[in-house]
């Protein structure tokens, strides 16, 4: 882990590790914020699953300001293709499952923690794996670093970023759209399931454009 932090300030320098440390951190704590608004558009406003989602999305869509090139294509298909149901199994975790509030935010933190713990595996031990054998296992932001020319990290990083919360709009409106379809509501959860089944089937659409990314990426022919 120091060796890894080592390199990485070795390669951008400590004050850009900083500043993407300070950007993830807001993002984590931010979690926090949306657990609380989550509760106060299901108790306090009596919101459905599909009207939240879809109020959720539309307060995303401001971060969303940057264009989309590149293998930037991808990762943008890769999120919008794939319907956000998070408002729906919110819904369902809490007046369902009767989860308390607790319990969800420490869930997120150990998945927040997943999520590194997976990045520095890969970064570790899986990097020099064919792209077309990682698919979608490959942190995007590792193999856009590894494809940006030298001087204009910061601004891949802020497209990456931009890129990502308008992938999430995107997908968060599929998914308001879908619990609508699908009749899901704070009273009727008996559809869920068929909303998660069309939720995993999408997982596999990205897998057709994997061709977008460049196949010089991580040094290897795809």
């Amino acid at each position: 882990m120091i060796t890894w932090v080592k390199q990485m300030q070795s390669a951008f320098g400590f004050p850009f590790l900083w500043l993407i440390t300070l950007i993830y951190f807001t993002q984590g704590f931010r979690s926090f914020v949306w657990t609380a608004v989550s509760y106060q558009l299901k108790d306090i406003l009596k919101l459905s699953p599909s009207a939240s989602q879809f109020l959720v999305s539309i307060a995303y869509f401001p971060w969303s300001i940057k264009p989309i090139y590149g293998p930037m294509a991808w990762f943008f298909i890769a999120h919008i293709t794939i319907p956000n149901l998070s408002t729906a199994m919110f819904y369902y975790q809490t007046e369902f499952l009767h989860l308390e509030a607790s319990f969800l935010g420490t869930a997120r933190v150990v998945g927040w923690c997943g999520l590194m713990l997976g990045t520095l595996t890969y970064n570790r031990y899986l990097r020099h794996m064919k792209l077309r054998s990682s698919l979608m296992m490959m942190p995007f932001l590792i193999i856009s670093g590894q494809l940006c020319p030298p001087g204009i990290e910061g601004t891949l990083f802020a497209l990456f970023m931009s890129i990502n919360n308008l992938g999430v709009t995107v997908n968060s409106f599929l998914g308001a759209g879908l619990a609508s379809l699908l009749s899901i509501s704070s009273n009727s959860f008996g559809n869920l399931h068929l909303g998660i089944s069309v939720q995993l089937a999408c997982t596999f659409i990205p897998i057709g454009f994997l061709y977008l990314i460049p196949k010089e990426a991580s040094g290897m022919a795809c």
